[in-house]
């Protein structure tokens, strides 16, 4: 079942884009913990 170029790559951008969200998100939750840990 081919896939055209251009859906490829439009899956692949927007499964990057989730993946750095993610990313993002956990390292936003880290640094909110250790701030409150230091208090």
């Amino acid at each position: 079942m081919p896939v055209a170029i251009n859906e490829a790559l439009t899956i692949m951008i927007s499964f990057g884009a989730l993946i750095i969200a993610l990313l993002t998100l956990v390292v936003a939750i880290v640094v909110a913990i250790n701030q409150n840990t230091k208090k």
